[in-house]
């Protein structure tokens, strides 16, 4: 859990409106990795239509500053969710550079911006709104789903947590090959040889990259799926038009960390795909699973699933 302090924020209110020069919060990858361990309850983020992602604010009695206190931000942040609801981006309000006052600038989608310009601290009155590519979202919106709130400490500390979608978009991925390639030394764990027509999407977890092979292992196309990649302006889920505008490849999920409890186990996948009206998945009977590719067999992963793509 995150715990925070807003000393810098304020010393006698509990309802923020600040203005002065934009802060800019830096993500913090330990609570990302802390989230993603505790799992994400559903009063806190829904799963998201292609290309929204969720924003949510979580506020505690304890980050409230009564009047002549400055209070402590107790389990208080704000974090960003992919479509799945995986956590991509947390942000607490003090340490690396984040003691500073509203509009808050949250920078994990380059080139676009997520600043939040009004908040209200307050238990009783939660809110937030906030600009992204010049849309305002606030949680009072019917299109958010407002707040709600729980108790710990057998029902006596509240915990508010604030919940609202916004589209990012999606991405069409860059074919990196000018020319078909074999790879002798990953092909058991990218590709096997396939009957014509048939072809292979792999997910490489060491270059953080999708393969595309055709029915003799040759890489026919090259994806690069890092975080940089990722969050350059687009989100999940993640197109590839090897075949034609007609014939999108549909990456719908996709986690690379092999470290992730469940990671590529039943029920989370490594990768889903779709391709012409038919779901994939690295967990399907149909798929190949995943092996140890290199020296390191339990870090080096990689996840193959065929499917048919006409001759």
């Amino acid at each position: 859990m995150l715990s925070r302090n807003v000393v810098s924020l304020a010393t006698a209110l509990a309802i923020f409106d600040l203005t002065s020069a934009t802060c800019v919060l830096h993500n913090k990858p330990d609570d990302v990795e802390a989230k993603i361990a505790e799992g994400v309850p559903d009063s806190l983020c829904t799963p998201g239509g292609d290309g929204e992602y969720q924003f949510a604010m979580v506020v505690s009695e304890a980050a409230v500053p009564a009047p002549g206190n400055a209070g402590d931000a107790g389990d208080s942040g704000f974090t960003i969710f992919d479509p799945q609801c995986v956590p991509v981006a947390a942000y607490g309000l003090d340490g690396e550079g984040n003691e500073c006052g509203i509009p808050y600038e949250m920078d994990y989608i380059e080139g676009k911006p997520l600043v939040v310009n009004h908040i209200s601290w307050g238990i009783g009155s939660p809110f937030y709104s906030f600009d992204f590519d010049g849309k305002n979202y606030n949680s009072g919106h019917a299109e958010c789903e407002g707040c709600n709130t729980h108790y710990l400490a057998g029902g006596l500390q509240p915990v508010v947590q604030c919940k609202c979608g916004f589209y990012v978009g999606t991405c069409t991925l860059d074919n990196a090959l000018d020319e078909p390639m074999e790879y002798p030394e990953t092909k058991d764990a990218l590709c096997t040889p396939q009957e014509s027509g048939n072809y292979q999407l792999s997910l490489d977890t060491r270059y953080s990259v999708i393969g595309l092979y055709d029915s003799e292992c040759h890489s026919v196309g090259q994806y690069r799926v890092g975080a940089e990649e990722r969050s350059t302006a687009c989100a999940l889920p993640l197109k590839i038009d090897y075949f034609g505008a007609d014939k999108i490849i549909m990456v719908r999920h996709l986690n690379g960390d092999v470290y992730a409890d469940g990671w590529n186990a039943d029920g989370n996948p490594a990768f889903t795909f779709e391709f012409n009206g038919r779901s994939y998945g690295s967990t399907d009977d149909w798929c190949a699973g995943c092996k140890g590719q290199g020296s390191d067999d339990e870090l080096n992963q990689g996840c193959m699933c065929g499917f048919y793509g006409g001759d």
